[in-house]
């Protein structure tokens, strides 16, 4: 006999029917264990139709149903009936179903059973245990109570979670591409705020993506999964050691890195590339294989989202930066400072974030010019010391050259280039009344330009020369300290600025506050009336379930009487037919016994025929005799009476009489032709008389055994 395709299982079903009870299945089980020892192998199935406990055709029925379980799939597992499959993962699927005991949808977690190994069934359990910890409206949560626990039917593990219309984001992206960006941020703002409680309650998720995100058809947008996250507080892992957990396209540096101390922040960065998937319609890298693509976490620069998505503001842009930043310390501290960064901008204000780094941008501008005018100055001290040697031959060889200039005349140099210089210096001059300082600046330096090495005679084109680079020197210093007192008045705008947006920072931190408070207490106090409704629910439904045992105990009794009633109108029916089957006998009787006479003579005149057939050699006489008693069988069969009398009784044995009485005749007539026929022909030899008396005989025989019968 075949092995049942599980013992487990089929223990479980036929105790989940109520064909066995678990004392039942524990002896067969210790039979099947003794049987074992003596190397003689039961399925437990058939020791429970030894036992008695199961007929066979029950036991092949309970095989027949597991077999189609794991082939076509579950349909049932304890009181939850299937409805259809919502998702499949890794670990294993999400179906629809529906609690057939308080008619309660529901979805319903399935653990494959190639992943039900130690280390994912302690996985799963972890993510139930954290499902069922996190209240929040952003997360979708398990049911408390019995449902929390991971539950074990045929073979497959599984919990319930709460049930909401709708579908992932990774299914939105497959059907739209991209989303606009105030959508975007919405979807994202809700997802922060369930973050932001799953932090503060200890719970980091891990592997924010869109196919982990759920938008419900009210826009309610629900974090699903809690497969990879990971207790802070306990510091427990549900996940193998060594093994770097998440998706690749979304994954926080860090993660990609097999850092072990993990925090909220990698779920921001998770956050950012959903975003910037979100307004992109792609994710921020890509490759072929896994390990580049986190590799490009680890090193490649932030994508600019606003060129990708044009139409996409700057400062949206920025926020998925921070976001995204290489470095924790430099992402959003929580999502708390990650959603009042959000409320800035959707109040036009000023991003903190931003206003805090151009403020540090321009104190590092300022102290690296600092250590810039601190190393000219070491270095212009240096020189000074080298020695006045040096300065002494400087100012002999200038005296020197000036002399030379004096004694030789002007030079060609001095001819061609003294109307232009005179120009340059005008057009100086008027730049300098009209306060541009910057174009008088740059006549002066044409002018020191075209000097370069020369040393004029002509004292005035001297004293040009010289008032360009003592304009040049002064224009510089001036230009540099307009630019320092631009910068420091710049700074103090950004200081002042920042002073500002830290005050209005502290007034949103004060309202937000005041807003959480305001909505704990609206949740404790819509936690207790949900549990109230729910109570009162229960409650309901129990009722329900109560009217529906009785109304089903009176339909069962009815049933039953019904079921009596039709088995003693049966019983009734019967006796009826059996007296009324006694009555038509004997009415019967007389006209059995009426027909029984003239059947009785046929047979015995056929018999002598039969017996002639047997000894006569005479062809004459045997023609002679077969005819005059065929005629006598014709005469006393015939009889109108007689056929009316057979047909009377319709049954099959009178009908049978008739039938081989006339088929033994008409092949007495035919064995009759074919004698004369080879008679005629000298053929006599031929005849085969055995044949023909085998067939007649057969035939006398079934009419001789149906009248008897009958008679």
């Amino acid at each position: 006999m075949p092995a049942s395709p599980n013992d487990e299982a089929f223990a479980k079903y036929v105790n989940q029917i109520g064909n066995a009870t678990l004392e039942q299945i524990e002896a067969a089980k210790a039979a099947q264990d003794e049987y074992e020892k003596k190397r003689v192998l039961f399925s437990l199935g058939e020791i429970l139709v030894q036992q008695g406990v199961l007929t066979q055709a029950m036991r092949e029925n309970v095989d027949k149903k597991l077999q189609a379980q794991q082939k076509g799939g579950i349909q049932q597992l304890g009181n939850f009936k299937l409805l259809k499959k919502l998702g499949e993962g890794g670990m294993g699927a999400v179906y629809l179903a529906e609690d057939v005991i308080v008619k309660r949808r529901v979805a319903l977690k399935v653990l494959s059973k190639k992943n039900a190994t130690p280390e994912f069934l302690t996985r799963f359990k972890q993510e139930a245990k954290a499902a069922a910890k996190l209240k929040h409206p952003n997360i979708v949560s398990a049911y408390t109570g019995r449902d929390t626990d991971v539950r074990e039917e045929i073979g497959f593990h599984f919990y319930t979670m709460e049930y909401c219309e709708g579908e992932s984001l990774e299914i939105v992206l497959e059907r739209d591409t991209t989303l606009a960006h105030e959508k975007a941020l919405d979807i994202v703002m809700q997802v922060a705020r369930g973050l932001q409680y799953a932090h503060e309650s200890g719970i980091v998720h891990r592997d924010i993506k869109p196919a982990n995100i759920y938008l419900c058809t009210g826009g309610v947008a629900k974090i699903l999964d809690m497969g990879l996250s990971k207790n802070i507080v306990e510091q427990s892992f549900n996940t193998i050691d060594g093994q770097v957990l998440g998706t690749p396209h979304y994954i926080s540096p860090e993660q990609a890195q097999g850092t072990k101390t993990i925090d909220g922040r990698a779920d921001i960065y998770s956050l950012g590339v959903t975003f910037f998937h979100l307004i992109t319609g792609q994710p921020p890298y890509d490759a072929d294989a896994a390990a580049t693509i986190m590799l490009q976490h680890i090193t490649e620069p932030i994508p600019d989202a606003c060129k990708l998505s044009p139409g996409t503001p700057e400062d949206v842009g920025h926020i998925i930066r921070v976001m995204m930043a290489k470095d924790p310390n430099a992402r959003y501290a929580t999502c708390g400072e990650l959603l009042a960064e959000i409320e800035c901008y959707k109040q036009g204000a000023i991003l903190p974030s931003r206003s805090v780094m151009l403020a540090a941008a321009a104190r590092e501008a300022t102290k690296v010019k600092a250590q810039q005018d601190a190393a000219f100055l070491q270095q212009f001290i240096r020189y000074a010391k080298m020695g006045g040697v040096a300065m002494a031959a400087i100012v002999f060889l200038l005296i020197c050259n000036s002399l030379v200039h004096w004694f030789m005349g002007p030079s060609k140099w001095e001819l061609e280039n003294k109307d232009k210089i005179i120009s340059l210096r005008g057009d100086g001059d008027a730049s300098l009344k009209n306060a541009d300082y910057k174009q008088a600046l740059a006549k002066f330096k044409m002018i020191a330009d075209m000097s370069g090495n020369e040393e004029p005679k002509d004292v005035k084109l001297r004293d040009e020369i010289s008032h360009a680079k003592q304009e040049i020197a002064r224009l510089t210093t001036l230009l540099a300290n307009a630019e320092k007192a631009k910068q420091n008045h710049e700074l103090e705008a950004l200081q002042q600025e920042e002073a500002r947006q830290k005050q209005k920072m502290e007034a949103l931190q004060k309202a937000e506050e005041a807003r959480l408070r305001q909505a704990e207490e609206l949740k404790l106090q819509e936690v207790k009336d949900q549990e109230m409704e729910r109570l009162a629910r229960e409650k309901e439904q129990a009722e329900k379930v109560r009217l529906q045992l009785a109304q089903a105990d009176g339909e069962k009794k009815h049933k039953l009487a019904l079921a009596l009633e039709a088995e003693r109108r049966s019983k009734e029916d019967a006796r009826v037919a059996t007296e009324e089957l006694k009555e038509l006998n004997k009415k019967r009787a007389p006209l059995r016994a009426e027909c029984a006479k003239p059947i009785e003579t046929s047979l015995v005149l056929l018999a002598q025929m039969l017996a002639k057939l047997d000894t006569e050699s005479n062809y004459t006489l045997f023609v002679e005799s077969i005819q005059n008693n065929y005629s006598h069988v014709e005469r006393t069969l015939g009889k109108p009476e007689l056929k009316t009398l057979i047909e009377k009784f319709r049954d099959d044995d009178a009908l049978a009489i008739r039938k081989h009485i006339t088929a033994a005749c008409d092949m007495l007539m035919k064995c009759q032709a074919d004698w004369r026929d080879k008679t005629e022909r000298g053929k006599q030899s031929e005849f085969d008389r055995a044949s023909w008396q085998g067939k007649i005989d057969a035939e006398l025989e079934e009419a001789k055994t149906a009248f008897g019968r009958w008679n």
